[in-house]
């Protein structure tokens, strides 16, 4: 008796089920495949779909998550997402907006006279043209969005009648800054509040203005008049203002205030109100005013754009850093909706439907929102604005610093840069302006303003902060190769430690503002450099300094120093290229420069060098400065920094709008770095390979059958 085995048996099972089992002819194994793909099809769509309503990633500025972080599968991987920007690039400063009931048409305002007009919900947008080159702070328009009106510097009023297509000039009899304007629906009473206590009324559509006695010295920043166009509120440094007879009289209310106030408005029925301002500040009223309360908002940041619906119970509040805060209970709580993205948001408009509207932030950034704000999408977002660089001798680790509390760095000689926030309290949210780092790549200090600073000892994995005083707007740091002995400057002031920054001692004080510094390798020769044609030096470490005043009032802003305190060199706004070669005794022109300049530097060996500055200019010398050649950057961004490799041949220059250049041949050619790219969430990956092996699966499984059965 032959024994078959396991394998036989199976063998023989499975021959039989195929055997009875009905043949498989062409059509159906073709219609078995189809539908294996449909309904891959239809799997990988809903996937799709899912994953496109996520957003992107966290804070741009943020580091990315570790693999063991549940965000990690569930976010987007970034690749230098410190340049993500999203929509149409908008290369204005705006200020102001009004979105119209409808949701799709809009306007917004700001710096340069700009007036942008968009009929789809700001999926694109037009300039319309007006003549103006000043600021313009706040705009408005009627409900049937013809007529408006826009407010800005020296007394500035705007008019149209056509949707903004034309606007006229109008004469306002003061030369103030006017900061907001409200009108009523007749289209002919109306009112702007503005700098130094100012409130203007107008009773046929602004034609002519007659100025109305605040009894304030304040900015008013925030207006808001009710239909009746009698009750109305300003506010200001801490105040809130009101009257009762159509701005006739103004008096103040109690509100017990520390911070100052920027935005107002009350619902229809003049009793329910809601101001916000400075350190978080949420104030609100039931009585119209007469007692007002504090709202926690548990923000910090500045708050300048407050929004309510008609229900009084759902509204909005935007501020800086990024910040829009969300109450569906009429302000007793409040609740953060993250935006993503480092902006300063100065409007915050929801039409009546409470799901439609956007936030207009600086800068250049337009937000949109189709669910009340609890997702914001980009239609379009700024990046990042750098303004230091510092490399490490060899070129592979460098770091760059900005604003707001930009930091980022790199291990790879810039192919990759990756977000590096320091974990300090209170958050970093300060414009950082200035970074240095010793030849070891690990000790480094960055400076910004509200006397910001920070200490590292290991490349920038942590950070220490320390605070120089809320006055000194901290502007340039350096420090000598031991990391003990170094020197800040800004507003005026000099700084120096000894103890690699743990305590610092002001040296001295200088009228203006100082925006550079830099010391000799024996630490005894430095220059310090300013606002009209300011420089400070001082030959025994700081303990002394001598201020020189040069001919030409121009604004320094970068100084560069030999190690041998002998040659040094200076750029600056509208000034050329300076130059010394007997330690500051004299300085004489080396380059005319038609562009502003920000920065200058040096390689190790003092004759390989570079200058920076607007519209992406570049200067080069190869002979310690006796003569300049400018390259051509590929650029037209602002450009704030540069920092020279030891080689002298690789240099890495930062700006505006994420802009980052490097060259490996002197500058011959620069190229960008830091482009973003971004790849679908780990969990969309995973998904998407498994619904992909069913599928090939299934077909295989399908076409298996078919050719057993064309067999038998």
């Amino acid at each position: 008796m032959t024994s078959i085995g396991t394998e036989g048996i199976e063998k023989l099972m499975i021959t039989s089920v195929e055997e009875s089992a009905p043949p498989v002819t062409f059509w159906r194994m073709f219609r078995s495949c189809l539908a294996a793909l449909t309904i891959g099809a239809f799997v990988m769509f809903a996937l799709f779909f899912v994953a496109a309503l996520q957003p992107v990633g966290l804070h741009q500025m943020l580091p990315p998550p570790t693999a063991l972080s549940p965000y990690w599968w569930l976010s987007f991987y970034e690749k230098n997402a410190f340049n993500r920007g999203t929509g149409q690039p908008i290369q204005h400063t705006l200020l102001s907006s009004h979105l119209h009931s409808d949701g799709n048409r809009g306007w917004a305002a700001g710096e340069g006279g700009v007036i942008l007009f968009t009929s789809n919900g700001g999926k694109s947008w037009r300039e319309q043209s007006n003549g103006l080159r000043g600021a313009l702070t706040a705009i408005t328009f009627l409900a049937d969005g013809q007529r408006g009106w826009a407010v800005g510097d020296y007394g500035t009023i705007l008019a149209t009648t056509d949707g903004g297509n034309t606007w006229l000039a109008l004469k306002s009899n003061s030369e103030k800054r006017l900061a907001a304007i409200r009108f009523l629906d007749d289209g002919q009473r109306g009112w702007i509040s503005g700098d130094e206590g100012t409130i203007l009324a107008t009773r046929d559509g602004g034609r002519s203005w007659v100025a109305q006695n605040s009894g304030s010295s304040s900015y008013l920043g925030g207006l808001h008049f009710l239909a009746d166009g009698q009750r109305a509120w300003v506010v200001g440094d801490g105040s809130i203002l009101a009257t009762h007879d159509g701005g006739q009289s103004w008096l103040p209310q109690a509100t017990h205030a520390n911070a100052a106030l920027i935005a107002i408005t009350f619902l229809a029925d003049g009793m329910h109100g809601w101001a916000v301002g400075e350190n978080g500040t949420i104030l609100r009223t039931r009585d119209g005013g007469t007692s007002w309360t504090s709202s926690p908002s548990g923000s910090s940041s500045t708050l300048r754009s407050v929004k309510f619906l008609d229900d009084g119970l759902n509204g909005w509040v935007g501020g800086s850093n990024g910040t829009i805060l969300v109450t569906r209970d009429g302000g007793e709580t409040w609740r953060s909706q993250p935006a993503n993205i480092d902006a300063d948001f100065l409007s915050v408009d929801i039409v009546a439907d409470g799901r439609k509207g956007w936030a207009i932030g600086w800068p250049s950034t337009i937000l949109r929102t189709r669910n009340g704000g609890d997702t914001w999408y980009g239609l379009s977002t700024h990046r990042a604005r750098f303004h230091s660089v510092s490399v490490s001798p060899n070129g592979k680790h460098g770091w760059i610093a900005g604003e707001p509390g930009a930091i980022i760095t790199t291990t790879n000689g810039g192919k990759t840069w990756q977000a590096s926030a320091p974990d300090v309290n209170p958050p970093m949210n300060e414009t950082l302006n200035s970074a240095y780092f010793l030849a070891d790549g690990k000790n480094g200090w960055i400076v910004g303003e509200k006397g910001t600073l920070l200490m590292t000892s290991d490349g920038g994995d942590s950070w220490i902060r320390k605070q120089l005083g809320e006055n000194a707007n901290l502007q340039s740091v350096f420090f000598l190769s031991n990391g003990k002995r170094g020197w800040a400057t800004g507003s005026g002031s000099i700084f120096a430690t000894s103890d690699g920054g743990n305590t610092w001692l002001l040296q001295t004080k200088v009228p203006g503002w100082l925006n550079s510094i830099a010391f000799s390798g024996d630490g005894l020769h430095g220059w310090a450099v300013g606002t009209t044609g300011t420089i400070a030096s001082t030959e025994d470490g700081g303990n002394s300094w001598k201020i020189q005043k040069l001919e030409q009032k121009n604004y320094f802003k970068s100084v560069a120093l030999h190690p041998d305190g002998i040659r040094g060199w200076i750029v600056g706004h509208g000034a050329p290229i300076l130059g010394t070669e007997d330690g500051g005794e004299s300085w004489r022109p080396l380059a005319s420069i038609t562009q502003d300049m920000y920065a200058i530097a040096f390689a190790a060996d003092g004759k390989h060098g570079w200058a920076v500055g607007d519209k992406g200019t570049i200067l080069a010398t190869d002979d310690g400065g006796r003569k300049w050649q400018e390259q051509e950057s590929g650029s037209n961004m602002t450009l704030r920094s540069i920092a020279p490799a030891a080689d002298g041949l690789s240099a890495w220059v930062v700006g505006e709008e994420g802009t980052i250049l490097f060259t490996n041949n002197g500058g011959r050619t620069w190229k960008p770095q830091g482009e973003y790219w971004v790849l679908a969430p780990p969990w969309f990956i995973f998904a998407a390979l498994v619904v992909v092996s069913f599928v090939i699966w299934a077909i295989w499984r399908h076409l298996r059958s078919w050719r057993m059965s064309a067999r038998r």
